[in-house]
């Protein structure tokens, strides 16, 4: 499959199906345009999981910082062109071609002491993006939370980076993490 964006087969349409009234598009450019419609909306996914149980006493600082030796699984399907999951590090790489819009979640349960201050956010080619973030605090009721953070990038930079973060801004200290999954896929427009 070789993805094109949504802009490319509009410009692809025009170019090469004009009005036909002097009978110049044939079946194969048709069938072409069609089958570019098509691999352009399939959705790619990529994602990176726990499948080994309770990560108990994970511990965390009171700076944000990537997730590792946390993820032990990971699932591609049609190899989102080119995206790449790097499971120890805890991060995805998103593929070569710039300007792509990719779209995910972060979702991690996990217990800890009550009133315990968990945040997460996202790491965007080694930077904390102001734009995504969640918070949580331990209730002293129960002792299991869950984070559920949609994220969403407008303008990928080619091989870019990211991943999920998660402190205490209040100091550090570990949190026993029961499931954690961080998602990613391809959107079929462009943004140059």
């Amino acid at each position: 499959m070789s993805r094109k964006f949504l802009d490319d087969i509009r410009a692809e349409i025009t170019s090469q199906m004009p009005d036909n009234s002097v009978g110049l598009v044939t079946p194969a450019i048709v069938r072409g345009i069609m089958r570019d419609i098509v691999d352009s909306t399939v959705e790619d996914v990529a994602f990176i999981y726990r499948t080994g149980g309770p990560a108990t006493g994970y511990a965390r600082t009171a700076t944000a910082a990537l997730l590792p030796n946390l993820f032990d699984a990971d699932y591609l399907a049609s190899n989102m062109d080119g995206t790449t999951t790097q499971i120890t590090a805890g991060t995805i790489t998103l593929g070569t071609v710039a300007g792509r819009q990719y779209k995910g979640t972060f979702n991690i349960t996990f217990e800890g002491a009550n009133g315990t201050e968990v945040q997460a956010g996202l790491f965007i080619g080694g930077v904390l993006s102001p734009l995504w973030g969640a918070a949580a605090s331990v209730p002293a009721a129960s002792r299991q939370v869950t984070i559920t953070m949609p994220w969403y990038i407008n303008k990928s930079v080619a091989s870019q980076v990211i991943g999920p973060a998660l402190w205490l801004p209040n100091g550090a200290g570990t949190i026993d993490v029961t499931a954690v999954q961080f998602s990613c896929s391809i959107m079929p427009t462009n943004n140059p």
